[in-house]
């Protein structure tokens, strides 16, 4: 019983920031704090765990974060892609388009499609 609640928990928490990630240039940045270590910590990295999870609930809602993270008329989404990037959150997102779960697939295709908005040099 209790996995089951942390699994609910988690998946609400992933969904909770994914919205939050909607909101205006400062919800993005708090989002992509709480989701990316800094460079100076030793931190593991929140969302590429999610995007890792065993939970295609917290896969979608990781990947449905990046895709609002990174939106492209959002006017950091550039910056914020490439710290993603840097963290290595598309090389996960390009072996998610062959997931099981065809909501996480077809999600991490669209983060993927969006992410060449800005050229193919990163992502």
């Amino acid at each position: 019983m209790c996995c089951y609640w942390d699994q609910m928990l988690l998946t609400s928490g992933t969904y909770a920031l994914s919205n939050v990630a909607t909101g205006n240039e400062l919800h993005k940045e708090v989002v992509l704090q709480q989701l990316l270590p800094s460079p100076s910590s030793n931190d593991h990295c929140a969302l590429l765990k999610f995007l890792q999870s065993s939970n295609s609930r917290v896969r979608t809602a990781a990947v449905w974060s990046l895709i609002n993270l990174t939106f492209p008329s959002s006017p950091g989404a550039y910056a914020r892609l490439v710290k993603l990037h840097n963290a290595g959150i598309y090389s996960q997102i390009k072996l998610m388009v062959n997931d099981p779960r065809v909501d996480v697939e077809l999600r991490a295709q669209a983060a993927l499609g969006q992410s060449m908005t800005f050229g193919d040099s990163l992502a």
